[in-house]
């Protein structure tokens, strides 16, 4: 018996499913008729000639204009079919946009009740995901779809969606689950005599028992796809299913059997003017002219075969043919051969195809070693154990005995109808083993979300705590903080009392002390004055007398900036309006005093810690503004007082001078009253300070 050196290739070429063919005929009668090889259960089938691209945008713009332009005169399923159709007609050249038209058609179909229509573009939104290959999902869209079309008894309908479940389920490796489904859509299909779909029914469970390495019952079942498609007169079902036959006789050595089967796919092929079924057919006759020894023929047949695959941009099948081509170059001796699977290496790596490295990994290490490149070879040899070991392979034995119970029953069934009992026990038993494995499934996922929920449990226990400790802790930081402003507060507040009754004690003993003194002294200088007119001439005690009224009016000045009487007996704005009314005597700056609302009694010390801070504002303008007019404006508010000092001089940059001009003193006296202030000022636009006192922190 002759084993195909490249056996392996049944994952891109060799074996094809027919991917459901939905033969939709819509509002504007077009027919969805697509096929994909097997060959590709995680890449692209390759890029989608340009001319179905064009007609499919063009297309869906006719569709979308005749949904704008005629969408009030149609019916909700006419409606729901255009969408469909446009889907449909951006699947190759947009499908996240024909994803989105197949959801408004759902959408307008549960809405409208139309639940057969639902279930259809919930089936043709699944096959688009399988198509760009988001496996997952389009299973959960198919599983969807089953449920809603099982509801609405259309045989056809639910006979299609069992075979798009079985397609998916194969393409994920489930193959007890693609077989069931499979079972299901071809008793339905038969009961339909709809021979086409029995015939790629029976073509995939060819390949399914191909991959399992059952090649008499993948024989068999190949056979029965090529009669129906013969029948059927569907050439390309005809020429896929020609291929896997001959696949299926190569792997019992039945190989003159199996290369008539390639040629005459062949020449289907040819006149179906299919690249992709002729590369198959192609790489196939060369797999067969290398087991033969005829490497020649073999190399003709695969440089064909990737010719094609450049062609048409599908860099799968030229990582497979690279491979096979370089492979035979290095058994007819030829140079370059080995350049080309190192190609193939490379490309495998960059599409991720670990499976399909495997036979590569083991070619490579082999004429690394014909050449004696010992290191290069074992380099090879060790990435291929590693390799096995990552995918495994424990649990095919299984899937093959559940497959054989399953489909020798089924086939008992059709042959022979007196053994319905024991197929029904046979059922029964199978049945029992499920409950028992499902049973058995269910206690070890409750063993496993019992031991997730304790891990959680702990996790959020420990998690809780640790965010306890740390509120705590930012408590204790809160509470330090809040006895650190607390002393400060404090601290400030003895302060400035103490320096008021220093003030207060300093004006005391100047206004009665020295100013008392000087008095005294100035009545003595005024009688002696009376007994010297005759003395005239003796201008010394004129000089004398001057400084000592200068000295008076000093210690005058001194106690009443230092406690001004006007602010105890008159209050605040009384006392301002005596410091501008000095400040015009003594200056070209226009003074303006303003006041506006019902005016407040504030707490003595409050009171003079803001005119303390007026006076030191007053200060700085005289100092550095050069300014020509002074606005000091109280505005008595119900809950606080606001007061704007507004001067029209040079102004300054408040970024630049904001450590200096006693701005840090002012700041620390306003906070300390918990007031709030802030400085307008630009440079020769003058300057405006805005004090802000509420009543409930300097009231009486």
């Amino acid at each position: 018996m002759i084993i195909s050196m490249f056996s392996w290739k049944r994952f891109y070429c060799e074996k094809s499913i027919f991917v459901d063919q939905t033969n939709r005929k819509s509002t504007l009668n077009h027919i969805k008729n697509t096929y994909l090889p097997q060959s590709y259960p995680r890449c692209n089938v390759g890029p989608v000639r340009s001319g179905r691209a064009i007609e499919g945008v063009m297309l869906a713009v006719l569709t979308f204009l005749s949904i704008s332009l005629l969408g009030q005169d149609l019916s909700s399923l006419e409606r729901i079919q255009q969408l469909s159709d446009s889907a449909w007609a951006l699947e190759a050249s947009q499908p996240r946009k024909a994803i989105e038209m197949y959801d408004r058609a759902i959408d307008l179909s549960s809405l409208s009740n139309q639940d057969l229509e639902k279930g259809k573009n919930m089936r043709y939104k699944a096959l688009l995901y399988k198509e760009i290959l988001s496996l997952d999902t389009a299973l959960h869209w198919m599983e969807k779809a089953d449920s809603v079309l099982t509801l609405c008894s259309d045989s056809v309908q639910i006979a299609k969606v069992k075979f798009s479940l079985a397609t998916i389920h194969q393409f994920k490796g489930n193959a007890g689950a693609a077989a069931r489904f499979y079972s299901q859509s071809l008793h339905v299909f038969t009961d339909l005599r709809d021979t086409l779909s029995v015939s790629k029914c029976a073509s995939n469970l060819g390949v399914l028992y191909y991959e399992l390495s059952m090649y008499d019952q993948a024989e068999r079942y190949d056979s029965i796809a090529v009669s129906l498609a013969r029948l059927s007169e569907q050439n390309e079902s005809l020429c896929s299913s020609l291929i896997n036959w001959g696949i299926a006789q190569a792997a019992l050595g039945k190989s003159e059997s199996a290369v008539e089967k390639y040629r005459e796919a062949l020449v289907l092929a040819i006149d179906l003017g299919d690249q992709r079924l002729v590369s198959y057919a192609h790489t196939n006759l060369a797999d067969y002219f290398a087991n033969q020894g005829q490497y020649e023929q073999a190399i003709l047949n695969s440089a064909e075969a990737l010719e094609i695959a450049r062609a048409t941009e599908n860099e799968i099948e030229e990582a497979f043919f690279l491979h096979q081509l370089g492979y035979f170059y290095e058994k007819s001796n030829r140079s370059g051969g080995l350049q080309m699977m190192e190609e193939a290496l490379a490309l495998n790596r960059k599409l991720g195809l670990r499976a399909d490295r495997l036979p590569l990994l083991k070619h490579l290490s082999q004429v690394y070693a014909d050449r004696s490149d010992y290191k290069s070879a074992y380099i090879h040899a060790q990435e291929l154990m590693e390799l096995k070991d990552s995918i495994g392979s424990e649990s095919t034995m299984q899937l093959v005995n559940d497959l054989r119970v399953q489909y020798e029953a089924a086939e008992k069934e059709k042959e022979n109808e007196q053994l319905k009992h024991s197929r029904v026990l046979d059922a029964i038993q199978f049945e029992e083993g499920q409950t028992r494995m499902v049973l058995i499934i269910a206690v070890l996922v409750l063993l496993l979300a019992l031991s997730m929920f304790g891990v959680w449990s702990y996790r959020s226990k420990l998690k809780s705590k640790t965010i306890i400790a740390e509120q705590e802790r930012q408590l204790n930081e809160q509470r330090i903080e809040e006895l650190r402003n607390k002393q400060t507060i404090q601290s400030l507040d003895d302060m400035l009392q103490g320096q008021q009754e220093e003030r207060q004690r300093i004006a005391n003993d100047l206004h009665d002390g020295l100013g008392g003194l000087l008095s005294t002294i100035q009545l003595h200088f005024g009688r002696i004055q009376e007994e010297l007119d005759s003395m005239k001439r003796l201008d010394a005690h004129s000089a004398a007398f001057n400084l000592l009224d200068e000295a008076c009016k000093e210690v005058r000045k001194i106690a009443h900036d230092m406690m001004p009487s006007s602010l105890e007996k008159l209050g605040l704005f009384s006392a301002t309006t005596d410091l501008l009314t000095q400040l015009q005597a003594g200056s070209k700056i226009e003074v303006i005093p303003q006041q506006f609302g019902d005016a407040v009694n504030l707490q003595a010390g409050k009171a003079t810690m803001i005119y303390r801070i007026i006076q030191e504002v007053i200060a700085n303008v005289v100092k550095h503004a050069n300014a020509k007019q002074i606005i000091v404006q109280f505005n008595w508010h119900p809950d606080s007082l606001h007061i704007v000092i507004e001067d029209d001089g040079q102004g300054f940059d408040f970024e630049r001078v904001k450590k200096g001009l006693g701005l840090k003193s002012i700041d620390s006296r306003v906070k300390y009253m918990g007031g709030n202030w802030e400085i307008e000022s630009s440079v020769d636009h003058g300057t405006a300070i805005n004090l802000t006192f509420p009543y409930q922190n300097i009231q009486e």
